[in-house]
């Protein structure tokens, strides 16, 4: 699905330049539409036919998934509103990015043979600057982004959302900009700066966005960092070998309560003053208990 929302996005530029095109070379607009409405529903009718062509390309194509799911793999369990899940978070911004684009495109070099090259390059320029280090901010189809669904987690990934929804904040104000800009018929003034003020409120959406995603990457790579340092800092220290581990877990909602009993030794042939153990980071330890029950300290860095 994610490879093929890349083609969805080529046709969905064609279909969006197309309407532009056609009103641009044969005068269309103000000889069939005399009655006046406005930019924003001239523009939304047209986007919602964009929508319908690219709905039911993406109906047969789940539909088509499903049922592959259902002969070959008899043995997993199918959860429906996945399928949805995935249509909402993969094409459906790429549909509304691509589609703002297009718009824009159009509007100024008014020409589609034009304005589908500078969305080819566009479209070249992203995937060429789109990397781990960014978090592959600037890919609009989400070919590169880990999507897996898990029964347990999810998708496992928060920051998806912010990288989602930066290029359907993107797209719609590209879209009402498009209908503020539209030289069609004499607009109203609240209409126009209603469509300005909406594109300005989610280009502000683009920026937050795109600053806390950027922000959870960089803050990502720093604590990698951090625990990199921190494990050569302690490579040379003895450590003891644990012998035995239980864990009693009790599900929360959304969080875990463990309490862990271990048994371990010292093989390293001198005693040892302090030991070393590795958790996950983002697990909280709340106290640590020796052999007959009695409170021990510990300090706590990181993953030791």
């Amino acid at each position: 699905l994610r490879y093929m929302n890349l083609f969805q996005a080529i046709i969905a530029s064609v279909i969006a330049s197309q309407f532009w095109a056609d009103d641009f070379r044969l005068n269309t607009t103000p000889a069939i539409h005399t009655r006046s409405f406005a930019n924003p529903i001239y523009i939304l009718g047209k986007t919602l036919g964009i929508a319908a062509v690219y709905f039911i390309i993406n109906a047969a194509l789940l539909v088509l998934i499903l049922l592959v799911d259902v002969v070959f793999l008899d043995d997993v369990t199918n959860s429906f509103a996945v399928y949805g899940l995935y249509a909402l978070v993969i094409p459906f911004p790429t549909l509304v990015f691509v589609t703002g684009f297009t718009y824009i495109t159009m509007r100024l070099v008014k020409n589609q043979g034009i304005a589908i090259s500078i969305l080819s390059g566009l479209f070249i320029l992203l995937y060429a600057t789109s990397g781990p280090e960014t978090g592959f901010i600037t890919d609009p189809t989400a070919s590169q982004l880990p999507l897996l669904y898990s029964d347990f987690v999810g998708f496992g990934n928060e920051r998806m959302i912010l990288h989602r929804g930066l290029h359907v904040f993107l797209g719609l104000g590209l879209i009402a900009l498009s209908a503020a800009t539209f030289d069609r018929l004499r607009q109203s003034i609240p209409s126009t700066v209603a469509m300005l003020l909406i594109s300005a409120l989610c280009f502000y959406g683009v920026y937050r966005f795109g600053d806390t995603y950027l922000s959870e990457i960089n803050s990502g790579r720093v604590l990698r960092q951090s625990i990199n340092e921190l494990n050569l800092r302690h490579e040379k220290d003895a450590r003891v070998s644990v012998t035995d581990c239980d864990l009693d877990l009790v599900h929360n909602g959304n969080e875990i309560d463990v309490t862990a009993h271990l048994a371990f030794t010292n093989k390293n042939g001198e005693p040892i003053t302090e030991y070393l153990f590795s958790l996950n980071p983002g697990l909280k330890i709340l106290s640590v208990h020796g052999k007959n029950g009695e409170e021990l300290g510990f300090i706590r860095e990181l993953h030791l």
